[in-house]
């Protein structure tokens, strides 16, 4: 068991209002909406609830090996056409972890790490597709991804 967080960002729509009109530090009058829902990868009833997803983008919480090495994360609003992670922090860096997201069958993706702003060269790594969610496991860079049409899920290591 080993604890992870990171921001998810999915809509500035959502983020940008952090603080102002949604999800404000101890200001009970302000709303902090529920937009999705994140579980662990190996439960069982994947549309059911579980960590509450806010405005707010950070997310933290444990990761074991038997709840499936990652989190199922799931959005109100479907799928998003764009996610960002960032201000990701692992107990330990040698470990990676798989975040998996519902997407509609026909979806296709471009997964790719991008360094920070002031990166002068090779700042954009593309991950790679793989065949199977076994495979994506045994990955050694932890810079794949693969998309499950029988489920309708995106896998992707981080």
């Amino acid at each position: 068991l080993h604890a992870v967080s990171m921001r998810i960002e999915v809509s500035s729509f959502f983020h940008d209002k952090v603080g102002k009109d949604q999800c404000s530090n101890g200001d009970l009058d302000v709303p902090c909406d529920t937009i999705g829902y994140a579980t662990h990868i190996n439960r069982h009833n994947l549309s059911g609830t579980g960590l509450v997803l806010t405005a707010n983008p950070e997310v933290t919480g444990p990761v074991h090996p038997s709840l499936g090495d990652g989190w199922y994360i799931r959005y109100l609003a479907g799928a998003p056409k764009t996610i960002t992670l960032s201000a990701i922090q692992m107990e330990s860096p040698e470990r990676s972890i798989i975040l998996a997201f519902p997407y509609p069958p026909g979806t296709t993706f471009e997964v790719k790490a991008e360094a920070a702003v002031w990166c002068r060269r090779n700042c954009v790594h593309s991950f790679q597709r793989v065949a199977s969610l076994a495979e994506l496991r045994c990955l050694e860079t932890g810079d794949g991804f693969f998309y499950d049409d029988a489920k309708n899920v995106l896998y992707v290591t981080v």
